[in-house]
């Protein structure tokens, strides 16, 4: 069975690209252009193995910490794991974020080529399953 990644982010040429870069790793991605108040519906409905999202949205007056807020609020979707893929710290948000119960990775999009970047989540998700796996976290 594939892991299911579920990509929340506004820029559609990051979505393309990393849709194709995940999916020829063999992950069975799904997207959200544009995150609302219905994430939770949405994240439901999709019901992803993992998250990957950006921190700051053009399209939306939320942003990564709102949205994980809401999904750790939601008893369906609080233990899903997100991985923020952002192109900044953005200072106090990327320190909120990366506070939070859900968040097991962070990452600056520009830090690395998306090949790359595929191969520092499919770690980073197998740390945390092997974590969940052993009771270590």
């Amino acid at each position: 069975m594939s892991t299911k990644i579920l990509i929340i982010d506004d820029d559609t040429t990051f979505d393309a690209m990393y849709s194709k870069k995940f999916s020829d790793a063999g992950f069975k991605v799904s997207i959200i252009t544009t995150p609302s108040q219905n994430i939770v519906s949405e994240v439901r409905h999709k019901s992803p193995d993992l998250i990957l999202m950006d921190l700051l949205f053009s399209t939306s007056d939320l942003n990564g910490v709102s949205l994980a807020t809401m999904l750790q609020a939601n008893k369906h979707t609080k233990s899903i794991p997100i991985i923020y893929l952002t192109n900044a710290q953005i200072g106090h948000l990327g320190d909120e974020v990366k506070k939070l119960p859900s968040t097991i990775g962070f990452y600056i999009k520009v830090n690395a080529i998306p090949s790359e970047m595929v191969k520092r989540v499919s770690e980073c998700y197998a740390e945390f399953l092997k974590k969940n796996r052993d009771g270590t976290q």
